[in-house]
């Protein structure tokens, strides 16, 4: 399974903009490639940041603090997820997270979806993975942490993983045109109907594909801005983002965020 080809990653300003922040992206010729979007590791975490943006993928993440490890599974969500409801989050020192490509969880996890607010313990989430999950809450590195996950993802990829190839096929169609599609397309594309790949969209990713597309292409705007060095004034921003204008992107980062775009993009720089 690959994607179609594009270089867009969903951003976590509150994770990204910590003293300590490192990752790795799977490559083209990775076994995971397709599947896993990015790997990623705080450490020295500054918990006043604690707004998280919304986003159209799931993560694993562990959440380190100094006498204990908690882990969950985390959908993307449709608005601004506020970290302090974990009750200990001013305790964490270190977070590791694994994001997964939209469309392609498939049955990795039990009861996972990309998107829609979903929280699951990592005993609840991981399938016959007690013993990854042990592990995983004890590990002291980010290359340890990363080669448990990766072990438990091969593991499921050579058993039963089965995923929904149109729930896949229009995720990444939806990414690769950065939200912006006409459904029409997608009907003469994949021979569905308008309301049938509704629904499996909504089943499947766990929003409607308004939202999600609300959703990638105010990803796709940030990810432009930084992509240039934050030069882009906000109204050419707003145009290459695909939006009718500056007043069109406003109102949608309002929606999403509660933010104004100008301090939305800024957000803990």
């Amino acid at each position: 399974m690959k994607l179609l080809g594009h270089d867009f990653t969903p951003h976590q300003p509150y994770l990204e903009y910590n003293t300590e922040y490192y990752s790795y992206k799977p490559g083209i010729q990775d076994e995971l490639y397709g599947l896993v979007w990015e790997i990623y590791q705080v450490d020295n975490f500054d918990f006043q940041k604690s707004i998280a943006f919304p986003d159209v993928c799931g993560d694993i993440m562990v959440f380190y603090s100094s006498d204990k490890a908690h882990c969950y599974f985390m959908g993307g969500t449709m608005g601004l997820r506020v970290m302090t409801d974990l009750e200990f989050f001013k305790d964490i020192h270190t977070i590791f997270g694994v994001k997964f490509c939209s469309g392609a969880l498939g049955n990795l996890f039990k009861g996972a979806r990309d998107t829609g607010e979903d929280v699951i313990v990592g005993n609840n989430a991981l399938i016959n993975g007690s013993d990854t999950l042990e592990k995983l809450l004890e590990a002291k590195t980010f290359t340890e942490r990363w080669e448990l996950v990766k072990q438990y993802l091969i593991k499921r990829l050579n058993s039963d993983y089965e995923v929904d190839h149109l729930v896949n096929y229009v995720a990444n169609y939806i990414i690769v045109n950065r939200g912006k599609i006409i459904i029409k397309n997608l009907e003469s594309q994949t021979g569905y109907s308008n309301r049938y790949l509704r629904k499996k969209i909504n089943e499947g990713l766990g929003v409607s594909i308004k939202t999600f597309c609300g959703i990638v292409q105010f990803q796709w705007s940030y990810h432009l801005y930084h992509q240039l060095g934050g030069k882009l004034s906000l109204s050419d921003l707003a145009l290459q983002s695909g939006y009718y204008d500056q007043s069109h992107m406003n109102i949608i980062y309002k929606k999403l965020t509660g933010l104004l775009p100008k301090i939305a993009i800024n957000l803990y720089k």
